[in-house]
């Protein structure tokens, strides 16, 4: 049963990641995800325009960065008005 359990987290490693937004909360991604694919996930996007950056880590970075298992994502949101 050991070997059995190591063999599927080692199998799910390899397809998935791990990551939490800024509260802490934890996010399980396909490999090669990226903010915009997390801010989806998360509904950032609403009926009005938006303008969205990212802090993976504490640092803004661009939105179509890969993120990597354990990194700390938090999206943040302007809204634009089109008059």
């Amino acid at each position: 049963p050991g070997d059995f359990v190591k063999n599927l987290q080692q199998s799910v490693s390899k397809h998935f990641i791990i990551v939490f937004d800024e509260n802490g909360k934890v996010f399980r991604l396909p490999k090669r995800s990226n903010p915009l694919y997390f801010a989806k996930l998360k509904g950032i996007f609403e009926e009005y325009e938006t303008r969205i950056k990212a802090k993976i880590n504490g640092r803004f970075r661009n939105i179509k960065e890969e993120l990597h298992d354990g990194d700390t994502v938090e999206i943040c949101k302007e809204v634009t008005t089109n008059s």
